[in-house]
Order: C-alpha cells, then structure tokens, then sequence
C-alpha cells in the first residue's frame, strides 16, 4: 500500500505544472465604455428618412475589442476595429472600407459621447482635414454618430454624416 501511495505521489511530482490564464486586463471598467454601441442596428440619417445602411458591432477578443461591420444599402460594405489602449489612455477606431477609405480614430469618452479626431486627407484635393467623430448614447438605446470634417486645423467644421442607430426590427 505504501508503494502504491509513493507511486501516486511521485507521478503528481513528475504532471507538468497547469499554466494559469493570462490576466483579464479587458474587465476594467474602461473597456466597457464604448459598449453602448453593440448591437444589430439599422441606421438613418438622424432627423428622419429611410434606412441607409446595417450594422452589427460585436464584442470579440475577450470582451477587449468592438468590431463594426457595416451593409449600406446602396452595395458599399466596411467596417472598424475599435479598442481602449492602457498604454495611452485612448480609444483607436480603425475604419476600412470598400471604396478605400481608411482612417485612424483616437479619442477617448466624456460623459455620455465617445469623441475621436483623426488627421486625414480630402480623397478629392489631397489636402490635409481633421475628423471629428462623436457617438452619442441617447435614450431609448439608440445611438447618434456625428462626423464632421475641418480644413483649417479645426477653426471651422462641416458636418460629413449624422446618422442614427436604432436596434434591429426596433419599428419607429
């Protein structure tokens, strides 16, 4: 029997030790700022008129990264990868889409709206915009995306796009 006992102990001595999962730096509460924004959505231009596009923004990764895929009506398709950084303090959106647009968003939340910048060029005259992009959580669940657009370093700006995002099959 004390063979037997010696064996057991002697082959738990010799199991590889289990490797404890990474930290779950995503479960601050930082990361969960932007949540408000996934969902299955069907998006309008915000003062009314018909559906101009879908969007469906996943929570993926561990709950650290929101990923928008987005349907417009019209064929064009893209979409973002958006995430907190610790090591800046910051929210990145990257967007990509099919008519080849991409932009780099920073930014970061303030009060019930994430706000990002990014510095970009107009697709049409090469000359250097800013980007200003505010998401809005606003009662009932819906959510506002404002994008305005300065060329002069943000002295003046022109709103690009107001649209608002309704749940899926949410009829109003």
């Amino acid at each position: 029997m004390k063979a037997l006992a010696l064996a057991a102990l002697l082959t738990l001595a010799a199991a590889p030790a289990v490797a404890q999962p990474p930290p779950r730096i995503c479960d601050k509460p930082v990361y969960r700022q932007f949540d408000f924004w996934a969902g299955r959505w069907d998006v309008s231009p915000t003062g009314g008129g018909p559906v101009v596009g879908h969007s469906l923004v996943e929570k993926l990764f561990g709950d650290c990264v929101l990923r928008e895929t987005w349907t417009g009506v019209g064929g064009a398709t893209g979409g973002s990868l958006n995430m907190y950084q610790d090591t800046t303090g910051r929210w990145r959106q990257t967007w990509a889409d099919s008519v080849g647009d991409w932009t780099e968003y920073a930014g970061q939340r303030v009060g019930a709206e994430m706000r990002f910048l990014a510095n970009d060029t107009n697709r049409r005259t090469g000359a250097p915009i800013v980007r200003r992009m505010t998401f809005t959580s606003l009662p009932g669940g819906e959510v506002r995306q404002l994008i305005e657009v300065s060329a002069d370093v943000g002295a003046t700006w022109t709103v690009d796009s107001d649209l608002t995002y309704r749940r899926a099959g949410d009829a109003r």
